[in-house]
């Protein structure tokens, strides 16, 4: 019996040391993490390569997450759900206006930002955010059209119009994006309108229509290149950057502006009023705004920089590109979309009813 009760006695012990020790070895790691620190980003997909997140670990010391989103809107949800983990958010220019009314953005230091001089003259004030109090302006694009001319062919010189997507020639092999705002532009812009409408009777005759080609269309997809390059599609709505990059896969692969016109997009980068690494959010933001940087992120993403010392770093393929730089009269019918405020309910029961 005394025997048993020493034994007990040790194994008590042991188990006790086995306790503190995890304990402390747990205490130890946790301590260890949060000694890095960490910067939790949300933003498109195909912005932000490994390479120059890792370029910036290395140079501030900072650990990047980076999770993404395929629309405004979804990122929009996600922060009015309370995820609260994200210190940098990549919202675009009608959903930057948005948040802004809403409350959902920190004012941003300009004393922080010692490269934000580096952008041009002319996105230093946009529409959505005057004085850049919330953004700083990263990109800028169009949303068109992806076409296979091997399969798809056009005349010499036709710029196909909307009408390509909506009565298409090869349906099966067609998608549209997964952006309720993009898809009710396209359709608005065909029929004669504005991506902006307010009218709900044409924001109806709208839904109509967009039911009566969702049988013939393959699917809905803002991530279109892995299916282009399978063969999977031959006809697909997409944002220039997503389609020039397709092009590089497959040069038969052609962007087109339609020619009644088309979104053009700019997407910006904003501190959530729930970030938790501020200050790592304003290294990285500085960090992107360097001229190197931001020449290396538009080269390889193929999309349009605001970034005037990072344009002039480009090759001058690259700057005469007329998919990324359109000229004037290309410039004239592109439309901005805006913050429509509550019209969203609607529009938002609308696409939920499409997608079904």
């Amino acid at each position: 019996m005394g025997d048993q009760r020493i034994l007990k006695v040790l194994l008590n012990g042991m188990l006790a040391i086995i306790l503190i020790g995890g304990a402390g070895f747990w205490f130890a790691r946790k301590s260890n993490d949060s000694a890095q620190p960490v910067l939790r980003i949300c933003a498109w997909s195909n912005y932000l390569p490994q390479n120059v997140l890792t370029q910036f670990q290395k140079q501030t010391g900072i650990r990047v997450e980076l999770s993404f989103v395929s629309s405004n809107e979804e990122l929009f949800a996600k922060l009015k759900a309370g995820a609260t983990g994200f210190d940098l958010i990549q919202p675009s220019d009608y959903m930057s206006r948005q948040m802004i009314r809403l409350g959902m953005l920190r004012e941003l230091d300009h004393g922080q930002l010692k490269n934000l001089g580096n952008l041009m003259e002319d996105v230093r004030s946009p529409a959505w955010d005057p004085g850049l109090k919330y953004t700083v302006p990263f990109s800028w694009g169009t949303t068109g059209l992806v076409i296979n001319t091997a399969k798809v062919p056009l005349s010499p010189g036709e710029i196909p119009g909307w009408g390509m997507l909506f009565e298409s020639p090869d349906p099966k092999r067609t998608s549209l994006l997964d952006d309720m705002r993009e898809v009710f532009s396209a359709m608005l812009i065909w029929k004669g309108s504005t991506p902006n409408e307010r009218n709900h009777q044409k924001l109806e005759e709208t839904l109509a229509g967009l039911r009566n080609i969702r049988e013939n269309i393959l699917m809905f997809t803002s991530e279109p290149r892995q299916y282009l390059a399978r063969s999977e599609l031959n006809i697909s709505h997409a944002y220039s950057m997503d389609a020039l990059q397709a092009a590089e896969m497959k040069p038969e692969f052609k962007y087109f502006i339609p020619r009644e016109g088309a979104v053009r997009w700019a997407d910006n980068f904003a501190i959530p009023t729930s970030a938790k690494h501020v200050a790592e959010a304003y290294r990285f933001l500085d960090f992107i705004l360097d001229a190197k940087v931001a020449s290396e992120l538009a080269l390889k993403g193929h999309f349009s920089t605001q970034n005037q010392p990072a344009w002039d770093l480009l090759p001058e393929a690259e700057k005469n590109n007329p998919v990324l730089y359109p000229d004037q009269a290309t410039k004239a019918r592109l439309y901005y979309l805006e913050d429509l405020g509550d019209l969203l309910v609607l529009m938002n029961r609308m696409w939920a009813e499409l997608k079904i």
